[in-house]
């Protein structure tokens, strides 16, 4: 990230915008990757509680239901993007 900062900062006057919008895509991809793994995890560690039965059920569904949100509005992002 600094190269890229550093980079962004001695390019000439006309090109700082498209290092910026480098940086910008790669910030985006990371999140909607973070994001999506996050929603993956809820949605399976819901599905293990629902399965397993020690914990009360509803906490389960509403962590399915938190997971699939997130990946949900993960593609939708990813959609819009691309």
């Amino acid at each position: 990230m600094k190269a890229a900062s550093d980079a962004w900062l001695s390019a000439p006057v006309k090109q700082p915008s498209r290092a910026l919008e480098g940086i910008r895509w790669l910030e985006l991809g990371v999140r909607n990757y973070q994001r999506s793994m996050q929603g993956l995890t809820l949605t399976l560690l819901a599905a293990q509680i629902v399965l397993i039965v020690r914990i009360p059920r509803p906490i389960g569904y509403a962590m399915a239901l938190a997971g699939k949100t997130y990946l949900v509005v993960e593609i939708a992002r990813g959609i819009k993007y691309h």
